[in-house]
């Protein structure tokens, strides 16, 4: 059995750090930058193989946070469509997305930890992730690690 695959968003697969002044603009509640941001892999390869993990019976999701010190309803909104709409574009083949509250743990948010594996360039979530019984990993190793699940399943 695959288990489930939970990816973060920001850092991990979406290169929103590179975006000139996002930090600025997220203190004045502006979701530009997450409209701007660019990929950090290769999304033509990634929605092959979620496709490919998904025939085989496994589950793709993304679980990101929304911006941190986010207290406006409309913020929050605009950031959480920026972020579907970034996806829509770039990663269709990913159906199941949760864009939560900032800091929310994100073994919280997963349908169950111990058969997920989270894919978080924070090492603090990975770690939390863990302590909760799951397993987490660092992004670069995404394509290897859906590759040799992909091939024990053939």
């Amino acid at each position: 059995m695959l288990p489930t695959i939970a990816l973060d968003l920001d850092g991990t697969i979406v290169d929103f750090y590179g975006v000139r002044g996002w930090l600025e603009a997220l203190r004045n509640h502006d979701a530009t930058p997450y409209y701007k941001a660019g990929e950090l892999l290769d999304t033509d390869y990634l929605n092959a193989l979620v496709e490919l993990y998904k025939a085989a019976g496994g589950h793709v999701c993304v679980v990101s946070w929304c911006s941190k010190g986010n207290t406006s309803k409309a913020f929050y909104s605009a950031t959480q469509a920026a972020k579907m709409l970034w996806l829509r574009k770039n990663l269709p083949a990913i159906e199941d997305v949760r864009i939560v509250e900032y800091g929310t743990p994100k073994y919280l948010v997963v349908k169950d930890v111990r058969t997920t594996v989270l894919f978080d360039d924070e090492q603090a979530n990975r770690d939390a992730f863990r302590r909760a019984g799951g397993c987490a990993r660092l992004p670069k190793n995404l394509f290897r690690f859906m590759l040799a699940k992909l091939a024990r399943e053939c």
